[in-house]
């Protein structure tokens, strides 16, 4: 649940999205580049294709730093093992009495 908390602002955004495109369900002009008429396009489509492609390029980075992390973390368990392997090695080694003689 805590993993996935941070998706929480984005959902609250697109629900008031959704809830402003609903109020009002008009087509609005979008000018286009090169001095062309302006392109009517709802107001859906308006507000919903960059909040869900903004959605998906977030997730994505979050999924690559998380993918680092957890290489990371692989890591740092193989050396904890590889470490607590050698001390179970070395307090099962004999002991040397031959320092007090």
């Amino acid at each position: 649940m805590r993993g996935r908390l941070h998706l929480l602002p984005a959902l609250i955004l697109m629900i008031g999205a959704l809830l402003f495109s609903l109020t009002d369900p008009g087509e609005v002009p979008v000018p286009l580049p090169g001095g062309a008429g302006p392109l009517p396009v709802p107001l859906t489509g308006l507000l919903f294709i960059p909040l869900s492609i903004g959605f998906l390029l977030g997730l994505f980075a979050s999924w690559a730093d998380g993918a680092q992390c957890r290489r990371r973390a692989s890591e740092l368990l193989r050396d904890n093992r590889a470490l607590e392997e050698e001390l179970t090695n070395l307090r099962n080694l004999p002991l040397d009495d031959t320092l007090h003689s």
